[in-house]
C-alpha cells in the first residue's frame, strides 16, 4: 500500500504500523552504491532496512510492554518510533529507550560476531558479516552516546533530570553538543569523515532545536507527524 506524495509504503509488523519512506529506500540504496559490488550493494540495503526495523520494533515492543500502542517510520535519517499516551514513569521511559539498541544488539549484531567466530565465512559473506556487525554494534553503540535525539541522549535527559530535580533539558542540550563535538573532532582526526558529517549535523540540530527552529521541515513533521495522528515523542532517530 502507497502512501501520500512524499510518502512510501505503510506496513504491519508484529502488530505495529510502519511507514517506509520512499526517502528512506533511496538514499540506503545511493549509500550501498558505493560499495562498489552489486551483490553488498543488495546486501546493505536488506542489512539497513532490517537492522533498523528491529531496532524500532524493540521501542514497540517495549512501549507494549505498558500497554502503550506505537507507530514506526523509517525515514531519510534512520527510523522513529512514536507513541501518543505517555509513560507512567521515568524508569520506563529509560527502559524503552535503552530497548532499541539492545534489540539490534542482542538478534543480530551479538549472532552475527558468534557466526563470524566459528564460521571461515568465503567472499562475500565475509563482508556481509562485517556489514551486519557494523551496523548492529558500531551504530548502536554510536546511538547510545549522550547526544539528543538519540536514544543515549534521551536516557542522559532523563537521569540529568531525576538528579536536578526535573531540570535536566538544559544540562543534557549542553552535554549533547560538547558529545557531539568531541565525536566530530575524534572522527575527523581519525580520517572517518562519515562519523565527522554526523557529529556535524548533531551539533547543528541541537542548536536550530535550541532556538525552537528545526533544520529541516522532514525533522519538523517526523514522517507524517506519525501517520497524522498525535504528537507522539521521538524514542529514537539514526540508530
Amino acid at each position: 500500500e502507497t502512501g501520500q506524495p512524499g510518502g512510501g509504503l505503510r506496513l504491519r509488523v508484529a502488530g505495529t504500523p510502519v511507514l517506509l519512506e520512499w526517502t528512506f529506500l533511496v538514499w540506503t540504496v545511493l549509500i550501498g552504491a558505493t560499495l562498489g559490488d552489486p551483490t553488498l550493494a543488495v546486501a546493505w540495503l536488506v542489512i539497513v532496512t532490517v537492522s533498523i526495523l528491529v531496532h524500532e520494533l524493540g521501542h514497540a515492543a517495549a512501549l507494549r510492554g505498558w500497554g502503550v500502542p506505537a507507530r514506526i517510520v523509517l525515514h531519510v535519517m534512520g527510523g522513529v518510533t512514536t507513541h501518543e499516551a505517555a509513560l507512567p514513569t521515568r524508569w520506563s521511559r529509560i527502559a524503552v529507550s535503552l530497548a532499541g539498541p539492545a534489540a539490534g544488539m542482542l538478534l543480530l549484531g551479538v549472532p552475527a560476531v558468534l557466526v563470524d567466530a566459528v564460521w571461515p565465512a568465503p567472499d562475500p559473506w565475509d563482508d556481509v558479516l562485517f556489514l551486519v556487525v557494523w551496523v548492529n554494534l558500531g551504530w548502536a553503540l554510536v546511538n547510545l552516546l549522550p547526544v539528543l535525539p538519540l536514544d543515549g541522549g534521551h536516557v542522559a535527559h532523563e537521569l540529568l533530570d531525576a538528579g536536578t530535580r526535573g531540570r535536566g533539558e538544559l544540562p543534557a542540550r549542553w552535554l549533547s553538543v560538547l558529545t557531539a563535538g568531541a565525536a566530530g573532532a575524534w572522527a575527523l582526526a581519525n580520517g572517518f569523515m562519515f562519523g565527522t558529517v554526523f557529529a556535524v549535523f548533531g551539533v547543528v540540530y541541537r542548536y536550530t532545536v535550541w532556538l525552537r527552529r528545526p533544520p529541516t521541515a522532514m525533522l519538523n513533521r517526523r514522517g507524517w507527524a506519525a501517520f497524522r495522528s498525535g504528537t507522539g515523542r521521538n524514542l529514537a532517530a539514526f540508530p
